[in-house]
């Protein structure tokens, strides 16, 4: 398992974690084009997306995500305060309740920030234990 890390910071947040079988992409604050190229133009190997709150850093391409195939899962706040609501492939989360996305396990956990309804994240694999997610607390 590798972890991508296309952007990190003000201007856009983006990673990518992957291995030969699936990808999943963690934020999507860039320019799809950048996604794409990081992950080789194989969009089919990801098993989703997963979207902390609504700030363009981290959801400036949610549309094109979307449009593309691929599943975003993010809290029922995100998702309307980016018009994506009613989607097919908007998946809601809720906090304390796991979920699968290929081989990864996301549990979703409540944070404190200045948007609808924030979200922090644990995620596990097979190939990786667990990792955290946790971006723009205050």
């Amino acid at each position: 398992m590798q972890l991508h890390v296309i952007n990190s910071n003000s201007l856009g947040n983006a990673y990518i974690l992957e291995n030969s079988e699936e990808a999943l992409l963690i934020e999507c604050g860039v320019n799809f084009k950048l996604i794409k190229q990081a992950l080789n133009f194989d969009l089919e190997k990801v098993v989703g997306c997963i979207v902390t709150h609504e700030h363009g850093d981290h959801a400036k391409a949610i549309g094109e995500v979307l449009a593309a195939g691929i599943y975003v899962y993010a809290s029922w706040g995100t998702h309307e305060a980016l018009a994506t609501s009613t989607h097919h492939r908007a998946k809601v989360v809720y906090v304390g309740k796991s979920f699968q996305i290929g081989n990864f396990r996301v549990m979703p956990f409540d944070v404190k920030h200045d948007v609808a309804e924030p979200f922090g994240y644990l995620i596990q694999h097979p190939e990786t234990g667990t990792i955290l997610l946790l971006t723009d607390r205050y």
